[in-house]
């Protein structure tokens, strides 16, 4: 369980690491050794909406297992790699059902978990356009 764990986390770390093409600045996360309260989540939620996306794919891991890097980490990344704009805010990558999935599970666990509504859903959209 262990080694499983650590593996998953680590090709996760490298692949999120890896791919961000020039637009990932900072990774926070925002249940391991940070923790925040909920004001301070408030009063950084624009520095941060990014990585509660990132986060909604952390919870779709959590689903899948090992299937996860098949069905949404490999094509994900390639999507993000032959992104196009579609609007001056949207790629054809962030309406991806992955995408979409991963903007909703992460909008549910914020909204149950530390009563977050104001979702950025321009930038991060549920559904498509």
């Amino acid at each position: 369980m262990l080694t499983t764990a650590f593996t998953v986390k680590l090709s996760m770390y490298l692949i999120t690491e890896g791919v961000g093409f020039g637009r990932v600045r900072q990774i926070v996360y925002l249940c391991g050794p940070y923790s925040y309260n909920k004001e301070q989540i408030k009063e950084k939620i624009g520095m941060i909406k990014f990585n509660m996306h990132e986060y909604g794919h952390y919870l779709q891991s959590q689903n899948y297992g090992w299937g996860y890097l098949v069905s949404v980490g490999i094509p994900s990344f390639f999507s993000a790699w032959q992104a196009e704009y579609i609007t001056p805010y949207l790629t054809t990558h962030d309406i991806k059902w992955y995408e979409m999935s991963a903007d909703r599970k992460a909008y549910k666990y914020f909204k149950s978990k530390h009563g977050i509504t104001d979702w950025d859903e321009i930038n991060y959209p549920f559904h498509y356009p």
